[in-house]
């Protein structure tokens, strides 16, 4: 069976591009749609795996960069900065020397992706309000490791308390 797409030469007249009658055949309409489908499926779970996996990116980035504004504020005003975290995201703190206390954390920044927090248990007395994770004036902080989950992606940011903070796969 013949399907025409264009239309067919006279009768008794052979077409002058191709000799014969021109147009595709049903079976290669088939293969043609059956192959735009497979692509288009391919693309489509891409596209979904993709929009999961960075939202674990975005968060570590987005911690990345707030410990490292908060380490230089930290040692730039001679100012204890905390950061509390949560699983629905994270807050900062800004030690208040002339209370000696930590005030209450601002407004929380939310995480797009799952979030776990893991800290050695502190040498000193911990005060009620004291963040998670500390940043002192001299560039220290606390050691600890926070793992950001999202679809198959998996990302570690730690710090050892001395050298900053790292964030990588795994």
């Amino acid at each position: 069976m013949v399907v025409a797409v264009t239309a067919p030469a006279p009768p008794g007249k052979r077409s002058e591009i191709t000799g014969g009658d021109t147009g595709f055949t049903l079976l290669e309409l088939v293969v043609v749609v059956a192959i735009i489908a497979v692509l288009s499926v391919g693309a489509g779970l891409a596209v979904s795996r993709d929009r999961l996996a960075p939202a674990a990116q975005r968060d570590a980035v987005e911690f990345e960069r707030e410990f490292n504004r908060l380490r230089s504020l930290a040692v730039h005003s001679r100012t204890a900065y905390g950061l509390n975290i949560s699983v629905r995201g994270m807050a900062v703190l800004r030690y208040a020397r002339a209370a000696q206390s930590w005030p209450d954390p601002g407004a929380e920044i939310r995480w797009n992706a799952a979030v776990k927090l893991r800290a050695p248990p502190r040498a000193r007395h911990v005060a009620p309000r004291e963040p998670d994770i500390t940043l002192w004036p001299d560039g220290r902080s606390d050691r600890f490791e926070l793992l950001f989950t999202s679809g198959t992606m998996a990302l570690r940011c730690h710090s050892d308390g001395f050298t900053g903070v790292r964030c990588s796969e795994g």
